[in-house]
């Protein structure tokens, strides 16, 4: 997968070896088309995500307030409400109401701010995505990310600072400094350059 920030789609011709990027995660329509094969890269994120990650995203109890993209209703559980969120063009986060059965989209990864609220469940979608297998099948060793930081903290551990970044709206990738604890979030997936670390063991990985 070739990773550039604004993409999410690809479309690739068999006979050709063709690959052509997507900006919509559907493109701008579905049809069929012999010798074609496509994918939604967020079409995945559920599926692949452990039993841990759903522990620690799926919020119960939680309300994602405002910045809604559109909603539906008879939506029965946290799974349809995220799957209709994987194939909807820059949704976000899903908060469903599961007395009334509805699902609002979100345009930001934890609304415009997150309340208690019995009848709710709430998940952001880049936490499912970051959790998806083991983080260390995108990290980095002795790689620093450079430019494009919007925020840092000091933080334990690498996963600790991938899950800082999928509560960061924007943030596309990390770097994280082993021995200073220091976590930088990017808003670029390799940031604006890649070096080589000078200083303390680091470690690099997409969101």
């Amino acid at each position: 997968w070739y990773q550039r920030r604004v993409r999410e789609a690809v479309v690739s011709t068999q006979s050709t070896g063709d690959c052509e990027l997507k900006k919509k995660r559907m493109g701008f329509m579905m049809y069929a088309i012999t010798d074609y094969q496509s994918a939604n890269l967020m079409c995945s994120v559920t599926d692949s995500a452990s039993i841990n990650t759903w522990k620690a995203c799926v919020k119960v109890n939680t309300n994602f307030g405002g910045s809604d993209l559109v909603s539906s209703q008879g939506i029965n559980s946290i799974e349809e409400c995220l799957a209709f969120c994987q194939i909807t063009d820059d949704c976000q986060s899903v908060t469903l109401n599961t007395v009334t059965k509805k699902c609002y989209l979100k345009n930001k990864r934890n609304g415009n701010g997150v309340s208690q609220y019995n009848q709710a469940t709430s998940v952001n979608m880049a936490c499912m995505a970051a959790g998806r297998s083991t983080t260390h099948r995108c990290e980095h060793n002795n790689m620093v990310f450079g430019g494009s930081v919007i925020g840092s903290t000091s933080i334990g551990t690498l996963e600790a600072c991938v899950a800082y970044c999928s509560n960061f709206n924007l943030c596309e990738s990390v770097s994280y400094n082993r021995s200073s604890k220091s976590c930088k979030a990017n808003s670029k997936r390799k940031g604006l350059r890649r070096l080589l670390a000078t200083a303390g063991p680091v470690s690099t990985c997409t969101a």
